[in-house]
């Protein structure tokens, strides 16, 4: 997959949209008339721009057909997410035309995309996306929006992340004294992979009990939770900060590497990290579509946690200080490092190791989308 990082056009190339989408969430109750003109303006907009939208077809007249049930979906969804604990911030006036754009370029033909492709599955097992994020990118938001989407699209989605799958706290000690470099949990090595294909195989046959994870227990060390029963399950996404991660070619690792790997044993750490990820393989083989949330800076991800933390501690929970915030993070970094994993996706057309994703998202240092690319859009 080609991608070429550019200066952002798109919020401005978008503007037009804000005001039109503002009343497509209010879409049936208009006028016909104003239905038709507005139908129309959003077609015009979004054929002009169909190569910076996801899954958009390139097609005028595929367009034509498809942007009035994006719009029904807009206008059904809107409500949901207003009321929406982890959404409704996203639209107050600051955040809500930069929401409203994302809705239309990544949200809403996403979702339609997934159920799309559910429809060709036989039997139960679900579609299972994966997204791979550093910290920061949005995983976790956007799949709280594709489960309401899914919902109105008729289609169950259920969110899993792949912290669900860490080891148990016991297992962890246990791990810890074996490699006393594993000190936090997150590096390769420190999941139950087995637990997590048996989880998938289980789901594949209709029902089951889904594993959670407590990030609270045995002071912020975490331990597994009492699993969540769920039914049926038409689309997995599945997400985290390695989720598709393939190991690279060893000599990745003999030139200058970037901060924090300094040392010699942080060099090792990653060289051995990066061995580590040839377990996840058969797990990464069982995702139907593998997608990328890519920070045109990594170093993003840092000042994002800062913040977060600083709400949870105005919100009155604990929060981590600035030093372990840096230290925390840089620890990931050191473990599976965002320029030799995630950023090629984003600045030489994907020079990684494995599968190719079937979208990659740049994220922008606002939190907005940037450019997107996905198959629909490559040169065939």
């Amino acid at each position: 997959m080609t991608f070429k990082t550019q200066a952002n056009k798109t919020q401005a190339n978008f503007e037009p949209l804000v005001p039109l989408l503002e009343q497509g969430m209010r879409w049936r109750s208009l006028p016909s008339t104003a239905q038709n003109a507005l139908q129309t303006r959003l077609t015009e907009l979004t054929q002009a721009h169909c190569c910076e939208i996801a899954f958009c077809p390139q097609n005028p007249q595929d367009i034509t057909g498809q942007v009035p049930q994006w719009l029904k979906l807009l206008e059904t969804a809107a409500t949901i997410f207003h009321r929406h604990p982890r959404l409704k911030a996203l639209f107050r006036p600051s955040l809500r035309p930069q929401t409203l754009v994302t809705a239309w370029r990544l949200w809403i033909p996403w979702a339609i995309h997934l159920c799309q492709l559910r429809e060709k599955f036989s039997g139960s097992r679900p579609l299972i996306q994966g997204v791979l994020g550093v910290q920061g990118t949005g995983k976790t938001t956007l799949g709280i929006v594709m489960e309401i989407l899914a919902a109105a699209l008729g289609r169950s989605l259920l969110n899993l992340s792949i912290d669900d799958f860490y080891l148990t706290y016991a297992q962890r000690q246990t791990l810890r004294q074996q490699d006393p470099r594993l000190i936090w949990r997150g590096p390769p090595g420190t999941h139950d992979i087995d637990l997590a294909l048996q989880t998938l195989d289980q789901l594949a046959r209709g029902h089951t009990a889904v594993p959670q994870f407590d990030k609270s227990l045995h002071g912020g060390q975490g331990d597994s939770a009492a699993p969540k029963p769920v039914e049926s399950v038409d689309i997995l996404w599945l997400e985290g900060w390695l989720v598709g991660c393939a190991p690279l070619d060893d000599a990745a690792f003999d030139g200058p590497l970037p901060l924090p790997i300094v040392t010699e044993g942080d060099r090792q750490f990653a060289r051995d990290c990066n061995e580590r990820l040839g377990a996840y393989s058969p797990l990464w083989r069982r995702l139907d579509q593998w997608a990328v949330l890519a920070p045109k800076d990594y170093r993003w991800s840092k000042r994002w946690r800062l913040q977060a933390e600083a709400s949870r501690v105005a919100a009155g929970g604990k929060g981590l200080s600035v030093a372990e915030i840096g230290d925390f993070v840089d620890y990931f970094w050191r473990a599976l490092h965002p320029d030799l994993f995630v950023t090629p996706w984003l600045t030489n057309g994907g020079a990684c190791e494995g599968d190719s994703p079937n979208c990659v998202v740049e994220i922008l240092g606002d939190r907005s989308v940037g450019q997107i690319q996905t198959p629909s859009q490559l040169p065939k």
